[in-house]
């Protein structure tokens, strides 16, 4: 007589829970609390709804004070930093851990990603063609993200 397989279907219990893609992204919550409380800087590439960005990755206090040197300039007026220095100051409490949480709970908390020296990816073009901008996102709203920046012409 044949032997033949059964196959059973597992149970809830033996089959791994997927992550949910409506959440936003552990790594870059990860590499976001880097940036604010780790000084990292990093090169990255991310795809948005409106296509590609790259520039560097920094926290946000960082973006904040180049806010404040680009407000600045545009203005050209010295007073005119104290736009982005409140928004700076408003900003560096959120976010903050409450306490008791631990490390990761704080992470998790990082809702934005903030990047210098950022251009917008048209075909093999940069934009803007000449001198960057600052870009802050959504972390929620970035479908995915290469590390390291493209230059013109790649």
């Amino acid at each position: 007589m044949p032997m033949t397989a059964t196959h059973q279907k597992p149970s809830p219990e033996d089959t791994p829970e997927l992550p949910d893609a409506s959440l936003p992204d552990v790594v870059l919550q990860i590499l976001a609390k880097g940036a604010q409380e780790g000084g990292l800087e990093l090169g990255v590439t991310l795809s948005v709804s409106g296509g590609l960005v790259t520039g560097t990755l920094v926290g946000r206090d960082r973006w904040f004070q180049e806010l404040g040197d680009f407000i600045e300039q545009a203005a050209d007026r010295p007073d005119a930093r104290s736009l982005a220095d409140e928004l700076g100051e408003l900003m560096s409490e959120v976010g903050k851990p409450a306490d008791g949480e631990d490390g990761f709970v704080s992470t998790l908390q990082y809702v934005f990603i903030h990047l210098i020296n950022a251009r917008y990816v048209q075909g093999s073009q940069l934009m803007p063609n000449q001198g960057t901008m600052l870009w802050r996102g959504r972390i929620s709203e970035v479908a995915g993200f290469s590390v390291g920046t493209l230059a013109a012409g790649q």
